[in-house]
């Protein structure tokens, strides 16, 4: 599972969202929610953004201190 679905699924634990609850918020099924958890299935990247926002929060950016821009 990726660190940012780990995330997501972490943060619906601490606010003691059902999953079924979060996804039916969000437009999406259960089972779908079931396969990224269990790393059966990528989520596309909207669908990560409408469950975000189910939860109460946004996507956002951020700068990483150690990496500049590539030159080539």
């Amino acid at each position: 599972m990726s660190p940012i679905i780990r995330e997501i699924f972490d943060e619906l634990d601490r606010q003691g969202v059902p999953y079924s609850a979060a996804g039916k918020r969000a437009g999406l099924g259960g089972p779908q929610l079931s396969q990224w958890k269990h790393g059966l299935r990528a989520p596309r990247l909207d669908d990560i953004e409408a469950l975000v926002q189910a939860c109460g929060f946004r996507l956002r950016l951020e700068k990483i201190p150690s990496h500049g821009p590539k030159t080539r």
